[in-house]
Formats: C-alpha cells, sequence, structure tokens
C-alpha cells in the first residue's frame, strides 16, 4: 500500500467526520495483520484544544478507521511529517529578503507570514513548526492561512497573540 492523494482525502472525511477539520499524514504502520497508512487528525487551528487521549486514523486498501488511545502505540511511525512545509517556509523567507513577489497580494500574504514566525518582533511569535504544518495542509487543500488575533500581550504595548487557521 503506498500513500496517494486518494487515501489522504479519504482520511480527511474520516477526520471530519470526528470533529476535526483534516488528517495529517505520518507514514506507514504495520499491524500483525494489515500494512497501514496512519494519519493524525488535526483541528482547524494551532491553539491548544484539550482533547482526551491519542487519536490516530489508519487507513488499509479495505477502508480506514479512527482509534483513540491514552497515549501513541509504540511503534507509531516516526516520520518527518513537516518537511514540506519547512520548504514552503523556507522559499517564503527566500522570496521576502530577495523581494521576488509576482504581485502584492503575494508579497502581503509572505510578509504576514514572515512576521508571524519572527521571533523579534512585537507580537508573541507563532511556532514554526505550527506555521509549516498549517502552510503545507494549506497547500495540498487549497487553502490559505488565516491570522486570528486571540488577545492582546499585556507585556508588550500594542502586541497580540495570534493563532492560525486555514481559510474556508
Amino acid at each position: 500500500m503506498r500513500y496517494n492523494a486518494t487515501y489522504h482525502r479519504q482520511a480527511d472525511k474520516i477526520a471530519i467526520e470526528h470533529g476535526f477539520e483534516f488528517a495529517v499524514y505520518m507514514g506507514h504502520y504495520r499491524t500483525r495483520k494489515h500494512n497501514c497508512l496512519a494519519f493524525i487528525p488535526h483541528y482547524n487551528t494551532n491553539r491548544n484544544v484539550q482533547t482526551s487521549g491519542f487519536h490516530y486514523i489508519l487507513l488499509t486498501e479495505k477502508g480506514g478507521h479512527f482509534y483513540t488511545h491514552s497515549e501513541p502505540p509504540k511503534d507509531f511511525p516516526d516520520y518527518d511529517y513537516l518537511k514540506k512545509g519547512r520548504a514552503i517556509l523556507d522559499e517564503i523567507k527566500r522570496k521576502f529578503f530577495a523581494y521576488e513577489f509576482a504581485n502584492e497580494e503575494e508579497r502581503l500574504y509572505c510578509r504576514d507570514i514572515f512576521q508571524a514566525v519572527n521571533k523579534y518582533s512585537y507580537d508573541v511569535p507563532i511556532p514554526e513548526e505550527d506555521m509549516c504544518l498549517f502552510l503545507q495542509e494549506g497547500k495540498r487543500l487549497g487553502r490559505a492561512i488565516e491570522f486570528v488575533g486571540d488577545e492582546i500581550n499585556e507585556h508588550i504595548i500594542d502586541s497580540w497573540i495570534n493563532y492560525l487557521k486555514l481559510k474556508e
């Protein structure tokens, strides 16, 4: 069984059925009987959402199943699932420093992303890991990132604490 977009859409559908927004591919997983593709469901936010247990989706050629356990299985895939997202963020940083944009809209979008992860700005930075995840899944789903102001940072004047969301 090989990963492809059809399996990923199937995992997304299962994630949505269980109250999540999308599924993140984690790699291959072998059970005693099956060779599976493993996915982790994710909400449409990078804010901490309290959930009970560790949620994951396993797909076989016959279908998929949603699981919840108190902790990840011992042999759950340790896959570099943010590789594509890091490449997208690196390209955005390169464009930002080289000032190479196709149009004004792209420039503003890249500026906002760059400033969101910049630890030297007034706003509380968004962790790069979160940004990479949302860039990667946003590209896969054809959706842009939206920055939502959550609250004002009381320690710095005019500083916001933002969180990420994928636009509808």
